[in-house]
This record gives C-alpha cells, sequence and structure tokens, in this order.
C-alpha cells in the first residue's frame, strides 16, 4: 500500500491490538544485527541493511497519513497502536539479532503469534479500524491517481441490508 511517492508499507494489519505495519524481507543466509549495525551474509557475500532506518520511515508516513486525516488530533492514544516492525519471510534465512535491535522483528509465524496475542486497545472500534483504512486507501488511491470506496460507506451499506 502507497503512503508516500516511492515508500510502500508491505503488511499492514489492523485489528484490536493495533495497527501494525510490517515490512517484508525475503532474504536467503544470514540476517545479523550487531554493534548498531544490519548485515545480510549470503554466499555471495555481505552487504549492510537499514532496515531500522527503513521501518521507522514507513512508521513516521503512516502516522502521517493518520495525522493528515484528523486521527491524531482527536484521538492522541492511536499514536503508541501504530506498531510493527520486520518480517523475515524466507523459510531458509538464520537470523543473528542481538538484544539491541531497536525494531521489533520475527518471521510470519511468529508475528501471528505477537498480533494475536497482544493486549487489546479497548478504544480501537471496528468503526475507528474502518477509518483507519480509510485513511490508508485515500492515501494510497490518491498517489494512484485512483477513486477509491470507503471502507465505513461500505460497512454501513452492509449494515443497512441485514
Amino acid at each position: 500500500m502507497k503512503v508516500l511517492p516511492g515508500l510502500d508499507i508491505d503488511v499492514l494489519v489492523r485489528g484490536p491490538t493495533g495497527i501494525w505495519l510490517l515490512e517484508s524481507k525475503y532474504y536467503v543466509g544470514i540476517v545479523r544485527y550487531k554493534d548498531g549495525k544490519w548485515q545480510h551474509i549470503k554466499s555471495g557475500g555481505e552487504e549492510a541493511l537499514d532496515l531500522t532506518e527503513q521501518w521507522e520511515r514507513e512508521r513516521d508516513a503512516a502516522l502521517e497519513v493518520l495525522e493528515e486525516a484528523g486521527l491524531l488530533r482527536e484521538h492522541l492514544w492511536l499514536r503508541p497502536a501504530v506498531r510493527g516492525g520486520v518480517a523475515f519471510t524466507h523459510g531458509q534465512v538464520e537470523t543473528d539479532i542481538d538484544e539491541s535491535c531497536p525494531i521489533a522483528w520475527n518471521i510470519p509465524w511468529g508475528w501471528v503469534e505477537v498480533i494475536t496475542t497482544a493486549k487489546a486497545w479497548p478504544k480501537l472500534s471496528l468503526e475507528m479500524r474502518l477509518k483507519v483504512i480509510d485513511a490508508f486507501l485515500e492515501r494510497h488511491h490518491a498517489l494512484q491517481g485512483e477513486k477509491g470506496i470507503s471502507a465505513v460507506e461500505v460497512a454501513q451499506s452492509i449494515c443497512k441490508r441485514y
């Protein structure tokens, strides 16, 4: 989902436990975080990574989307509900990440457990989650030059039918 020109969020999960932004990385080999630096070590050599900065840019862009939609001004508690990190999606990845890592990371099934077992935000109602999705969809559609449909309006029309 596009949030800025040239910047997208790979996975956006919104539910009672928060608004989760996941940066997906399909790395084979070893991903290491040590002494404040990320490295990807593979058969062809090593490369430096900027995963912390990348995830923080995505988080900041997501907060900007919510701010522009007026959601953060009206609901200050929403800011800390925006969380997430990096998901290492290749089944053959090995991680060597020390405890000083400043961002959260996991494999997909680990993220499922984290997201489903996290403490719920009582004010993050279904209506609020739909407003959050609308804010992201509106930004995405504007960047893509498309006209979108409101998730809130879709939910309301479904409720009226039943």
